[in-house]
């Protein structure tokens, strides 16, 4: 005797849902991916181009720390460059990287394999967005609170020329106020 067995129809819609639910969900994971692979790479050295001004003058005493740790441990932390190399954080390990290729060409050659350095590499292009390579500079400094008046002016500076502006009054809408800015900044 033939039983027929009842077929249940599976409800398609939340099926189709479901499905697509998790297409989305493995086409952002991809994308993730590809971007932290652009943004943690290597770059020769000569394809990094420094700063014209830094937020904080080079302290030969942390550079020298610096060639001490580069020499025995490797690169611990990446320098940070735009997406044309220019360096946004890092002027302290650059410098020292700098030292050892001039000072110790098979240490740098051990560390820094075919000139190879570790960077990670921010998607916009400092030039054009002046203000977003002053955050990833700061960001990368704000751990540390003891600036100098003169670093506190550099930065003043810098944030004028990304548009903040300087007043008593407070500032009209759209403005962005430079004194809160630096307070967040330098922490005081």
């Amino acid at each position: 005797m033939a039983r027929t067995r009842k077929k249940s129809s599976p409800n398609w819609g939340a099926v189709q849902a479901t499905a697509n639910q998790m297409h989305e969900e493995d086409r952002k994971a991809v994308a993730r991916t590809q971007s932290e692979r652009q943004q943690r790479s290597s770059v020769p050295l000569e394809q990094i181009k420094q700063r014209e001004q830094n937020t904080r003058e080079i302290n030969p005493k942390h550079v020298a720390a610096l060639i001490d740790s580069i020499a025995t441990l490797g690169l611990l932390e990446p320098l940070v460059v735009d997406n044309r190399y220019l360096l946004l954080a890092g002027g302290h390990r650059l410098a020292a990287i700098l030292s050892i290729k001039e000072t110790d060409s098979a240490v740098f050659e051990k560390v820094f394999p075919n000139s190879l350095i570790p960077v990670r590499v921010m998607p916009f292009d400092a030039a054009k967005e002046a203000e977003k390579a002053l955050q990833c500079e700061v960001a990368e400094n704000e751990h540390r609170r003891d600036y100098t008046s003169k670093e506190v002016r550099v930065l003043a500076d810098r944030l004028l020329a990304a548009g903040y502006v300087s007043n008593r009054a407070r500032p009209k809408a759209g403005e962005k106020a430079l004194v809160p800015a630096l307070r967040i900044i330098v922490g005081k």
